[in-house]
């Protein structure tokens, strides 16, 4: 059997679905608000929510103050990397600072103890939006440690109150960096009235997942799979 899979990023429009018998088409990324306006999409579609690809809405005032005690140790390591690197600078990310971060890309990979498809769609992604930084409505901040690139993310509005974080990297070799890149990227966020930020999906990775719960998410935005039924 053949598995067709479309991945649906922004919201999708079908005109007809075909049946075979030899291929089947799957559906990713479906969101709450497409079915709703589908009342009768599970007469064509087995329709199921796809945990791997739910996105996890923080509020941005918490991702700034870090409030409560599950909160307590991402303070505390913020306050260690103050402290190991007391000269380090967040700068804000421009189009001229393409191949710095695509060599950084390249070396934090070197990292990964695992690759796959999602990774290296997500390192395509980058590169496209790097090569082409003034197309997109993206902002960012780079993070330096005694000098060194240690991290990096990049951010757009999603909504009039929702800003979405797409991209975040850290050196894991600089303790700390991982949370001060989040935390400063959060204060950034709410200097433009953003009340909340998407973090996106984990994807299925036990890591990702642990570390996106750790932040304490208001809530998860649900996505569906669907595939079509045989008739």
């Amino acid at each position: 059997m053949v598995t067709m899979t479309i991945f649906t990023f922004v919201d999708p429009v079908f005109d007809s679905c075909v049946n075979s018998n030899e291929a089947e088409a799957r559906i990713c990324r479906f969101s709450q608000n497409n079915l709703k306006k589908l009342p009768d999409i599970e007469k064509y579609f087995t329709v199921h929510n796809d945990k791997d690809w739910n996105d996890y809405i923080y509020i941005t005032q918490d991702l700034v103050n870090l409030p409560g005690k599950k909160l307590a140790k991402k303070k505390n390591l913020i306050s260690q990397f103050h402290r190991l690197y007391p000269d380090n600078q967040t700068r804000e990310i421009t189009s001229s600072d393409s191949n710095e971060i695509l060599d950084f890309c390249i070396k934090w990979r070197s990292f990964q103890t695992n690759s796959d498809e999602y990774m290296t769609a997500e390192a395509e992604a980058i590169k496209i939006i790097f090569n082409n930084w003034d197309m997109f409505p993206c902002e960012g901040l780079k993070l330096y440690a005694n000098g060194i690139l240690c991290s990096f993310t990049v951010w757009s509005p999603q909504t009039t109150d929702m800003a979405t974080v797409h991209f975040e990297k850290s050196n894991p070799n600089y303790k700390g960096a991982a949370q001060v890149i989040n935390n400063q990227i959060a204060k950034e966020i709410l200097k433009k009235n953003f009340k909340y930020i998407n973090r996106e999906q984990d994807m299925g990775d036990v890591g990702i997942r642990q570390a996106k719960h750790s932040y304490q998410p208001y809530r998860m935005l649900p996505f569906y799979e669907l595939k079509l039924k045989k008739v």
